[in-house]
């Protein structure tokens, strides 16, 4: 965590790397739930799929992403990306047709993935060689206990009987805040 916190521009980078996973952590968790709660679907098929259209948006804005850093890691896709998945977040609760969630879930795939790719690449541009490997294990515990954190909210929200699309849209702020 020392060799994390050396660079602002390596925290930065981690901490919003551990928002986007700790939100996204909920939205895996919680879409099955939500979409029984806001469209009346149990399939599981259904449920999958349009979760599974958001790995291929994703899929599409970090290739789009990776065109726009080519010569230059470029920083401006990050706020417009989180921007998009913060509208798309706002948007999704209030939702009850699948096939716009679907449609929503690829945009914020796409918007996840301007996002993804330039932090990432702040990491490995920043950090020192010989300390790339405990900035990157360093990377993935502070991610891996924002996911837990925000799971264990989702399971609050659960015993609680509080809504999914509360929780949907409380991700929205959590990640403009983020």
């Amino acid at each position: 965590l020392k060799a994390v916190r050396s660079s602002q521009v390596i925290w930065l980078s981690i901490f919003g790397l551990a928002v986007f996973y700790g939100v996204n952590q909920v939205l895996l968790a919680g879409f099955g739930a939500f979409l029984k709660e806001a469209a009346g679907v149990t399939n599981t098929v259904t449920a999958q799929s349009i979760l599974a259209v958001g790995g291929v948006g994703l899929i599409f804005g970090s290739y789009l992403a990776g065109i726009a850093s080519r010569k230059y890691i470029e920083t401006g896709l990050i706020p417009a990306g989180a921007v998009g998945m913060t509208i798309v977040l706002a948007v999704l609760p209030i939702q009850n047709q699948p096939l716009l969630m679907g449609m929503l879930l690829t945009c914020y795939g796409v918007f996840a993935g301007m996002v993804l790719v330039p932090l990432n690449a702040l990491i490995q541009f920043n950090a020192a060689g010989k300390d790339l490997g405990r900035i990157l294990a360093g990377k993935n515990f502070v991610a891996n206990i924002s996911m837990l954190a925000f799971l264990c909210l989702a399971v609050l929200f659960t015993t609680l009987n509080l809504s999914t699309s509360f929780l949907m849209g409380l991700m929205a702020v959590v990640f403009l805040a983020g």
